[in-house]
């Protein structure tokens, strides 16, 4: 009978381990599923605001710092006034802006605080149709998730 308990006793003692690891896991993926909607949250909110020729209310998706870096094929612009700037200077109104789609390829998680996004943008003016791909970098910071990095071409 001892033989018996002592079976029983180690099932559920593995048994309880492995419900206890798929808990970890199904925290885990929650907690990386709400991080990826936050991500893509922040890309909508983006793309609303573009459309609605907003590039103030677009840079609020982007680190407010100088170490900013926005990557084109011209070269790198470094924080966020020059590159509101920039965009200011590139589109001046709204026909210039047209309208933003951005779809979302693939989103990999670095770390805890780290997201590394590809995907591709197109701008539908009266004039042309200009598009691209992009590769983010984004960090929790101070509880939200922004752009520190945009290598768009």
């Amino acid at each position: 009978m001892k033989h018996h308990n002592f079976h029983f006793k180690y099932s559920t003692i593995w048994l309880l381990a492995i419900l206890f690891f798929v808990g970890i896991a199904q925290k885990s993926f929650s907690q990386n599923n709400k991080a990826e909607q936050q991500i893509i949250h922040v890309l909508k909110t983006q793309q609303d605001a573009w459309n609605n020729g907003n590039l103030v209310d677009f840079m609020q998706g982007y680190w407010r710092h100088d170490s900013l870096q926005f990557i084109t094929v011209k070269g790198i612009t470094y924080g966020w006034d020059k590159m509101l700037n920039r965009y200011q200077i590139k589109y001046p109104d709204k026909s210039a802006m047209g309208i933003l789609k951005m779809q979302v390829v693939s989103m990999e998680k670095i770390n805890r605080s780290c997201y590394y996004v590809i995907g591709s943008w197109q701008l539908i003016r009266s004039t042309d149709n200009p598009n691209g791909f992009f590769t983010l970098l984004f960090k929790k910071i101070k509880g939200h998730w922004l752009i520190v990095k945009d290598h768009t071409s």
